[in-house]
């Protein structure tokens, strides 16, 4: 059994914020949790954009959900997400060369079906009577995909960061990603540190509330820790922060 958008619905029982809303949503939380009690023989599965357990840790439910544990639904690998555009180019009129998907790979960089369709969609058009797409097309196509006029494809990310979070949390998690999309590579957790350090007085709760904020940015899928640094996990959601953003 899958419940979809459940933190969207969640949020939504909290509003107006306040401890008839927080008592609403607990109430549903723990009827959620007592069916799933009484239909042990069925698997449940809370599904969402954002994450659950950001949303809960913001509003002091955890207890209504500590049966429950967090499952990442990843990328595809670069082998999946081959086939998924070979699949995609066998279905239609527009043939995409070995090359030519390696490179949407690479370019794409966090290959998700959303925005593997999205190129695709877009090579469609670009390509319009040609019958095999080159790296150049796709280069053509991701240039546009970043033009203001498509910013809608984007802009998601950044709205939801309000919802989910609320301010100011918001507003020191869009300073965190304004930093990290400045460098491919990304940036340390010293500088990120440093940067909340001129939001937040206190050591201990910056420290904490940094914790916090890189455990949901990582966990819905902004940014990536490698060889620690903080990166953005798509290329594409970088260059719309970077372009259209960060100041």
């Amino acid at each position: 059994m899958q419940v979809d958008e459940l933190p969207v619905f969640l949020l939504k029982l909290l509003q107006p914020e306040g401890d008839p809303a927080r008592q609403r949503a607990r109430e549903f939380l723990y009827w959620l949790r007592r069916l799933r009690g009484d239909f042990k023989n069925i698997q449940w599965i809370a599904a969402g954009s954002i994450g659950l357990d950001a949303v809960v840790e913001r509003y002091r439910l955890t207890d209504a959900v500590n049966d429950l544990f967090i499952f990442h639904l990843h990328a595809y690998d670069d082998a999946t997400a081959d086939r998924f555009l070979e699949a995609l180019a066998n279905s239609y009129s527009l043939a995409l060369p070995c090359e030519v998907r390696t490179h949407i790979i690479e370019r794409v960089g966090w290959p998700i079906p959303y925005h593997l369709q999205l190129l695709y969609s877009g090579l469609r058009d670009h390509c319009d009577g040609q019958p095999t797409a080159t790296r150049k097309d796709v280069d053509a196509v991701i240039a546009n995909l970043l033009q203001p006029t498509h910013s809608s494809y984007f802009d998601t990310w950044r709205q939801r960061l309000l919802d989910e979070l609320g301010k100011p949390d918001s507003d020191y998690a869009l300073g965190l990603l304004n930093a990290a999309c400045q460098d491919p590579d990304g940036v340390s957790r010293d500088t990120l540190a440093l940067w909340l350090g001129g939001k937040i007085n206190d050591p201990e709760t910056k420290d904490e509330k940094l914790r916090y904020l890189l455990n949901v940015l990582i966990g819905d899928g902004y940014l990536i820790e490698a060889a620690g640094r903080y990166r953005f996990r798509s290329f594409l959601l970088r260059e719309y922060w970077r372009r259209r953003v960060a100041p």
